[in-house]
Formats: C-alpha cells, structure tokens, sequence
C-alpha cells in the first residue's frame, strides 16, 4: 500500500521511502516499470481474504478487522484494515475478545518476536521486513 500510495499523486512518497522503498529506484528501467505496473494491478486486489478449508474459514488481512463480527462483503474502513494495532494491543494487555463470524482472523502488521494468538486471532508478523524471520501458516 506505500508503494501504491507513495507512486500516486495523492500518496506521501517520503513515508514510503522512509519504510524501505527506494530499493524501487535502484532497477534498471525495464524492471522500474515492470514493477510499478504490478503495484497498480495490486492496488486492485482485496484488502481483505476469506478462505473455507475443510469446513472452517479463515480471514487473512493485513492489520486488523475492524468489527467483532465478520461478514463478508461487509464495507470497512480501509485505513483501520491496514494500520489499526488497537485489537493486538488490547490483547497483549488482556483485553481479549473473538472475532464472531469466521473461525480465524490472520493478521500482520505489527511486528513480534515469534507469533501471536489471541482467542481466534493470530498475528504473524514477525519482522521480516527488518530481517527478522518470515512466518508460514
């Protein structure tokens, strides 16, 4: 999303820069736009993924969902689905509620030393991005 937003004339390119992204400007040309051409086709993916496997179904987004029960097709607001930490943070005080409507949520986004669950949430960001380890579910 920081590069999508940092590549339109609406986005702030400094915060994507400031998280990485100049690795963007140091392709040959070709791949420079290959490259923006797939964070456009990107941009058109869904924020948030339902997968059924074996009678149970998984909700994978990126931060958080923002509701406490889940509904597919559901219109969300799409800033607290990519940066909102306030669930995460509640739990690791104690504040733990489930998710009803799904029978796990998958998120990332803040980063931890090993992954996280709480009640029907887990949390698998475990800061790859600063090389950390990358985790597979």
């Amino acid at each position: 999303k920081l590069l999508i937003d940092g590549l339109s004339a609406r986005g702030n390119v400094n915060h994507w820069m400031l998280n990485g992204g100049s690795w963007l400007f140091n392709l040959d040309y070709d791949k420079e736009i290959l490259a923006k051409a797939i964070a456009h086709k990107a941009d058109e993916l869904p924020l948030i993924i339902e997968l059924v496997i074996k009678d149970k179904k998984y909700v994978i987004c990126h931060a958080d969902y923002p509701f406490d029960e889940y509904e597919f097709g559901k219109p969300v607001d799409h800033q607290q689905v990519i940066w909102n930490r306030e669930r995460i943070s509640n739990s690791q005080n104690g504040i733990v509620k489930e998710i009803k409507g799904a029978d796990t949520f998958i998120f990332g986004h803040t980063p931890a030393v090993k992954p996280l669950k709480f009640a029907n949430q887990m949390y698998i960001d475990t800061g790859a991005v600063f090389c950390g380890n990358l985790t597979l579910i």
